[in-house]
């Protein structure tokens, strides 16, 4: 759910009344012993009216800092990538969600002989998409047309599928699965 601004404005104000009112109670619990003498204080310590006032001030400290960090992800939301905007001719404005633009490249890289596992990232270039696929292959896969498949299956069903324009697809090879059907041989 996204809140509007003056609700955001609304939290961020109540939580900085509670940091106030929680100041207040942490200067009341510690003041009393700020001016004390050094051997007095150590003395005052040990007893549990002492110890009471200190687990109180932690208490108000460690819920100040929870309040002050609930204010901040409010103010700073933390929202994935916007929606790619495309226009035609006939059907007006279209928008095209980041997850199902990366479902697609998933189907199509998923399809590409001699993948086992992959990750997909899309980042906004202007008008077009960069898209990096990091791959994990198969032992026995030849890499460079792999990749090449790949680059061009995915630009394909990005252009002609969803309509939108590929400026660069990055790929790496992250890791060179063991084939398991064969049995494994030491390195002597």
């Amino acid at each position: 759910m996204k809140l509007k601004r003056r609700d955001r404005l609304g939290i961020v104000l109540c939580t900085l009344i509670n940091v106030i009112v929680l100041a207040c109670v942490f200067a009341w619990a510690i003041a009393p012993n700020l001016a004390a003498e050094a051997g007095a204080f150590f003395d005052r310590c040990l007893s549990d009216n002492m110890l009471l006032q200190l687990c109180l001030a932690a208490v108000c400290v460690a819920l100040a800092a929870f309040l002050l960090s609930r204010a901040w992800l409010l103010l700073h939301p933390q929202t994935g990538p916007k929606p790619l905007s495309l226009t035609m001719e006939e059907a007006g404005e279209v928008q095209i969600s980041p997850t199902a633009l990366e479902a697609l490249v998933r189907r199509t890289v998923g399809q590409a002989e001699g993948v086992d596992r992959f990750d997909v990232r899309l980042a906004n270039a202007g008008d077009a998409l960069d898209v990096t696929l990091e791959l994990g292959v198969k032992q026995g896969t030849k890499i460079p047309k792999l990749v090449q498949t790949a680059q061009k299956d995915v630009r394909r069903a990005m252009e002609e599928m969803a309509g939108v324009k590929v400026n660069n697809i990055a790929v790496l090879v992250t890791e060179i699965m063991p084939d398991t059907a064969q049995p494994a041989r030491s390195g002597k």
